[in-house]
């Protein structure tokens, strides 16, 4: 029995149309058709050829498999010529001798097939080319460009973050009241600043930054990081007033600190 004969006759005891069995397993018809007539040449190709036989097959509770390989048997014997087709037993010379009379298959292409292939390859081609303009027009515009020096590179000052002496603007002593001066010469560090009762000053200053208070009674300090700030009182460097990280608070007048 054929591989079409298989197929037809199965279907047909299990009182199965072909609109049924297109509808279970999604093959159109007329690919049903042509397994059922062994007529592959109507099949776009023997990948769904094996396919559509593969899933109709289990459809009809059949081995999908074994009728692959038989198909792929009968598709190679018939592509030779009749001298060199392998011999096999009389009951299966028999069988087989429908299929090995028909010429070699010809797989059908599906409508628009090869039209699509052309539009990929022309894609593919148009891409390339496009690919290869943009390139030589770079390359082109390169050559075109002056060329650039490198940006210098910044060095870095490892020398101490210690302002030099001549940012510290000259302090001159008044002749009366209080007169303060706070430079922060590392990190950072907050204060607060009252100068004869009025505040001042409140936030944080970073290191290199100097402040000038004048009073003319009494000027109170509260330090965040005081072995950060370099003091001076009435231009007497009194130098730091405690150690880093350490909060410290004072009052200054004109005879001195309390």
């Amino acid at each position: 029995m054929t591989i079409g004969q298989k197929l037809r006759q199965t279907r047909e005891k299990l009182g199965l149309s072909l609109e049924d069995a297109e509808n279970a397993t999604k093959i159109r018809r007329k690919y049903l058709e042509a397994l059922e007539n062994e007529a592959y040449d109507q099949l776009p190709g023997v990948v769904y050829a094996r396919g559509f036989l593969r899933n109709y097959a289990r459809y009809l509770g059949l081995s999908g498999e074994a009728l692959v390989q038989e198909m792929d048997n009968a598709i190679t014997q018939a592509a030779l010529p009749e001298d060199q087709r392998g011999e096999r037993g009389a009951g299966e010379e028999k069988e087989q001798t429908s299929t090995r009379r028909k010429r070699p298959v010809k797989w059908k292409k599906e409508p628009g097939e090869r039209k699509t292939r052309g539009k990929i390859w022309l894609a593919m081609a148009g891409a390339v080319l496009i690919m290869l303009g943009g390139w030589v027009i770079y390359a082109a515009w390169q050559q075109g460009q002056p060329e650039k020096n490198p940006p210098p590179v910044a060095q870095k000052d490892n020398r101490s973050s210690l302002p030099p002496a001549a940012n510290v603007p000259p302090v001159t002593p008044a002749p009366e009241g209080v007169d303060l001066v706070l430079n922060v010469t590392d990190s950072r560090s907050w204060m607060q600043v009252v100068v004869d009762g009025r505040e001042e000053f409140t936030g944080i200053l970073q290191a290199g930054e100097v402040r000038q208070f004048r009073g003319q009674e009494r000027i109170y300090v509260k330090l965040g990081n005081a072995g950060v700030v370099q003091v001076q009182l009435n231009g007497r460097n009194l130098g730091v007033l405690g150690g880093v990280g350490q909060v410290i608070k004072r009052e200054f007048t004109s005879t001195g600190q309390s």
